[in-house]
């Protein structure tokens, strides 16, 4: 008996990916095994008979099928039907009869509706460590990175041309590994953004990248390093400045006594006042943004032209069209209410509302 499959679509793929990073589903499974998606159906009723999906809760759905034969019409349930060779670990098993998408597959499929700077959004969450709430509540859990930009790269290269592929290569072009929140990553992409999208186009830092204490700190607070949010170097690899969103705790990471790995020394973590004098005393320029900072657009764009100066950037605060689309950008990105249309925004990410002219082999028909 031919067995009956179901594959999540980008969408409720990405929710499966969230949930199971607050460990409200179990974590996918990169088995190896890449499901027949000509044997895979679209029917929301069993569906619901999954736990995983279950969990979801009342989330929008959507599948992937290898033919619309295999489709029974929902109108609470959205339907992709691909065709072509995808490559290995597209899929991951989530439970007997269930896979969902790999997040390199969620990524392509997600920039097939053409929303920039969102996808932009997602790459650096899949490629950072943490997780958005999947029941568009607006929190984040912290979680082992999920993917990385030369992986996503790697596995766009594999894929070849397809719907969606431009725009997911433009997207973690845009994007950075290592952000550690949300708000990490509002303050990242409107500070490197092109002036096209509303950013002040500032060269790409090392998002939580370590930086080593001088041998005085070292002394006075031990052999350690700090990891700011942002570390803005020249050519030469020299720390130019470091931006980070106020309220980051640096925990001082110190060596094994035998050299061996690092372990976090929990018994000391610095407070904001520490962690500033340590930076002044290492002769390093530092932009702190404050949560004050991300409620109100001028405030943020002096903090803006800031770190501008100190990277050598002249960041120009004339009026016209330049200054909308900087502040358009600030809104949308620093917005906490955004999140309750999420699951809207999603299934337009994946071309589910808006008519799409295909072109690639790998096609929704």
């Amino acid at each position: 008996m031919e067995e009956v499959l179901y594959v999540l679509g980008p969408v409720s793929s990405l929710l499966v990916w969230r949930a199971a990073s607050r460990g409200v589903v179990d974590m996918p499974v990169r088995d190896g095994h890449q499901p027949d998606l000509r044997r895979s159906y679209a029917r929301v009723r069993d569906l619901r008979t999954f736990s995983t999906v279950r969990a979801l809760g009342d989330a929008i759905l959507d599948v992937i099928v290898g033919s619309a034969s295999r489709t029974h019409y929902c109108p609470s349930l959205e339907m992709m039907v691909l065709r072509g060779t995808l490559p290995q670990d597209s899929f991951c098993w989530v439970e007997n009869g269930l896979y969902v998408c790999s997040p390199e597959l969620c990524l392509v499929l997600l920039g097939r509706g053409g929303c920039t700077l969102h996808l932009v959004e997602l790459a650096c969450e899949l490629c950072g460590t943490y997780s958005i709430a999947h029941d568009q509540s607006g929190s984040f859990v912290n979680r082992p990175q999920l993917l990385s930009c030369d992986r996503m790269c790697e596995y766009l290269d594999a894929l070849g041309p397809c719907h969606g592929c431009a725009a997911a290569r433009k997207a973690i072009a845009l994007a950075a590994d290592g952000s550690d929140s949300p708000r990490e990553t509002s303050m990242f992409l409107s500070f490197t953004l092109p002036s096209s999208m509303g950013g002040f186009g500032f060269p790409k830092p090392t998002l939580n990248g370590r930086i080593e204490l001088s041998r005085e700190s070292q002394k006075a607070l031990g052999k350690s390093y700090l990891v700011p949010d942002e570390v803005y170097r020249d050519a030469d690899g020299h720390i130019l400045a470091i931006a980070e969103y106020d309220g980051k705790q640096y925990h001082l990471l110190t060596s094994d006594a035998d050299g061996e790995g690092m372990t976090i020394d929990v018994g000391k973590v610095l407070s904001d006042d520490q962690r500033r004098e340590v930076i002044r005393d290492e002769g390093i320029d530092l932009v702190s943004v404050r949560t004050e900072d991300t409620l109100d657009f001028e405030r943020f764009e002096q903090k803006a032209m800031r770190l501008g100066r100190l990277l050598g950037i002249e960041v120009s605060s004339q009026s016209g069209r330049l200054l909308s689309r900087r502040a358009s950008l600030f809104a949308r990105l620093f917005d906490t209410k955004r999140w309750h249309d999420e699951h809207a925004l999603l299934a337009r990410l994946a071309g589910y509302r808006r008519e799409i002219h295909h072109r690639a082999p790998l096609d929704d028909v």
